[in-house]
């Protein structure tokens, strides 16, 4: 079902948006404001007004001229666009990858939809942990401790395993020139704050706590910045015999028609659970969502047309099962989905609303599918803040590593450090000791004919940052309704 006019669309956005967590506004053809989402409007502190910029201090009353710019670009060429928004608050900066959506009525754009997703640098290998039950990942922050500036960019790099000496040269790189003592010296005073004895403890508590995935202020500058050519998706390796090819790279596309196609007879389906169905399909009618409808028996009713993109064929059936099955907690609750297709492996975030009526009775569920699509972190600091050179060396395809040098490899161009490396592995039931770690490492610098550390960062980068070997991820449904699993997701 499509709609007729702008008024349409407008009562499916808030109709949608009155249930389901999105962070979201609409705005016409000369950046007004005609509607935010309930949830824009806790974030922003817009409630009461459907004004997006309705504070001189905000983000988008500061940036304004270029956001109006952004949105005349999704207007003239009616195609759909991505962006990186950097937001500084008190102490950190939030990061939103932001969706612009062309509203387009009768060939006409009337509006802009844009939907902002919140962000934080990823760490693959929380996937692994999650999916191997393993308390290692990063969460939501839950307190936090009175740092200074500095201290928490130091914490930042601490918590991404990097040494003393690379923590002083990334600080350096980011305009926050800074010795290796001093840093040794923050680091000591962090200890003191976080109440721990060794480096070890910091970062786990620092975990913990959730600051994983806060960004300090004064690391990135505030602003919107564009970052359609640099999302890909994530690749799940099952062939050890040869290095690793480059990233699959997403770009938007122009927004196709999202029809609603049911699955059981009309006469099935109540008119109660029907409307409801109506009006949020409106909604994603010009979004390329894949959303599933249930009815409060958990059958399948209906589904928009994109959900024929996420490629699952037979395997559709005990994909949604799976998902449908699981008792629902909380409204928008939200779950890693890993299955094994053919010989592919496919990752989504999935998100499980429940459809309730005027009685707050639940008369079915929908549930929205994301394929695991990420931007690249290295290219965005290189195209877009211009903080490092990517190395563009080339690992010859006739170089084989073997399974377990692929694990080692997995971890340490992640920067975790020998040690925790031998730790995760042999948690998660591949035993092998820090001896053997460094044997590994000695093996694959030698087959990589490089004798030291960054290079081979560098040459990793260049096989690719975004593998997961296929034995480091379980298939099946995991709840990371306590995770920061989702904030990566494009």
């Amino acid at each position: 079902m499509s709609y007729n006019t702008i008024n349409d669309y407008l009562e499916s956005f808030k109709f949608t948006t009155k249930t389901q967590d999105i962070i979201a506004y609409v705005t016409n053809r000369h950046y007004k404001s005609l509607a935010v989402s309930l949830k824009f409007s806790e974030i922003f502190n817009t409630t009461g007004s459907k004004e997006i910029d309705s504070s001189s201090n905000s983000f988008f009353y500061k940036h304004k001229e270029t956001l109006i710019e952004q949105e005349q670009q999704v207007v003239n060429n009616k195609l759909h666009h991505i962006f990186l928004q950097v937001i500084n608050q008190t102490t950190s900066s939030k990061l939103y990858i932001v969706h612009k959506f062309p509203i387009i009525i009768d060939s006409v754009v009337q509006a802009v939809y844009t939907c902002m997703l919140p962000y934080g640098f990823p760490r693959i290998p929380d996937l692994t942990f999650i999916t191997f039950n393993t308390n290692y990942y990063a969460r939501p922050l839950t307190s936090e401790y009175k740092l200074t500036e500095k201290q928490h960019l130091i914490l930042f790099f601490l918590i991404r395993n990097h040494s003393y000496a690379e923590i002083s040269s990334w600080m350096s790189a980011f305009g926050h020139t800074i010795s290796v003592a001093r840093v040794n010296e923050h680091i000591i005073n962090l200890k003191q704050i976080f109440n721990v004895s060794t480096r070890v403890e910091l970062i786990d508590k620092a975990l913990e706590k959730g600051y994983y995935s806060e960004v300090p202020l004064g690391l990135l500058q505030e602003g919107s910045y564009l970052i359609d050519d640099f999302l890909f998706k994530l690749k799940v390796v099952q062939d050890y015999s040869i290095p690793v090819a480059t990233p699959e790279y997403i770009k938007p596309t122009t927004p196709e028609r999202n029809r609603i196609l049911y699955l059981q007879e009309a006469k099935l389906i109540t008119q109660d659970i029907s409307n409801h169905i109506d009006k949020i399909s409106q909604f994603y009618f010009h979004l390329d969502t894949p959303v599933y409808f249930f009815d409060d028996k958990k059958a399948l009713i209906a589904k928009t047309e994109s959900c024929m993109s996420l490629g699952l064929d037979s395997h559709e059936s005990k994909f949604l099962q799976e998902i449908i099955s699981v008792p629902t907690q909380t409204n928008n609750s939200k779950y890693l989905q890993v299955i094994q297709v053919n010989k592919g492996v496919k990752i989504f975030i999935v998100y499980k609303d429940t459809i309730v009526n005027e009685l707050k009775e639940i008369i079915g569920y929908s549930i929205r599918i994301s394929p695991y699509i990420m931007p690249s972190i290295p290219l965005i600091m290189e195209k877009v803040f211009n903080v490092v050179k990517l190395p563009y060396s080339s690992v010859p395809e006739e170089i084989i590593f073997t399974k377990k040098q692929l694990f080692v490899i997995y971890f340490y161009i992640r920067n975790f450090w020998n040690q925790r490396i031998s730790q995760v592995l042999s948690e998660i039931g591949f035993k092998m000791t820090s001896g053997r770690v460094n044997e590994h490492l000695a093996n694959i610098k030698s087959k990589l004919k490089i004798n030291a550390k960054n290079q081979l960062l560098d040459r990793a980068i260049a096989m690719n940052h975004h593998f997961i070997p296929r034995e480091l991820i379980k298939t099946g449904l995991f709840n990371i309704d306590n995770t920061e699993i989702d904030k990566w997701i494009c």
